[in-house]
């Protein structure tokens, strides 16, 4: 027997059309953008198809250097205590464990596409971040090396960086690069 008591919704509810907008730019292709991506990204910012999409990231207005350093901080302790944090030490005891048998020595770890830690996306790039400091940091630590330690309050100069971090990305501004740079990596273009 059916529910009976059960009331049915007469009136489901309807869900508001998005807002779209379309631009065509000078090459015949045509973006669509919603209204909030349309705030962040203008038309005429947008770079036609077939050209250098790569610029440096637009900083975010307010936003200093000890406001960046404190949020990529902020994001490495998170990143830390994480679950995935403990399963890369144990892939990583692995890896390493291997490349020893070969008497292979990792002296470079290299970050390419970080994407912009002050910019768009800056908690998924900072989060990036620490899980390559954390990968130099324990390659260093097998290694019985010293190495920049943010958590043992080291500065770069105090300490021997025995395992270096190098770091590309188009899009990394002068804050960017400053960051990078104060956090023990080195920035190449």
């Amino acid at each position: 027997m059916p529910h009976t008591n059960r009331r049915r919704n007469k009136n489901p509810p309807h869900l508001a059309p998005r807002k779209l907008t379309y631009h065509t730019d000078s090459s015949g292709w045509t973006h669509v953008l919603t209204r909030k991506l349309l705030v962040r990204s203008p038309p005429s910012e947008l770079a036609p198809h077939g050209t250098d999409a790569f610029v440096p990231a637009p900083v975010p207005p307010g936003l200093t250097l000890a406001r960046a350093l404190a949020a990529t901080e902020a994001a490495a302790e998170i990143w830390r205590a994480s679950k995935m944090a403990k399963e890369m030490r144990e892939t990583m005891t692995v890896c390493l464990g291997e490349l020893a048998k070969r008497g292979t020595k990792v002296s470079r770890v290299v970050v390419l596409a970080l994407g912009s830690v002050t910019g768009d996306g800056r908690r998924r790039s900072s989060t990036q971040m620490a899980a390559a400091e954390g990968m130099r940091g324990y390659i260093s630590s097998s290694l019985g090396t010293k190495t920049l330690d943010t958590e043992m309050g080291g500065t770069l100069e105090e300490k021997e960086v025995a395992v270096e971090m190098v770091a590309q990305d188009p899009v990394f501004n002068a804050l960017d690069k400053e960051v990078l740079r104060m956090r023990g990596l080195r920035v190449v273009e």
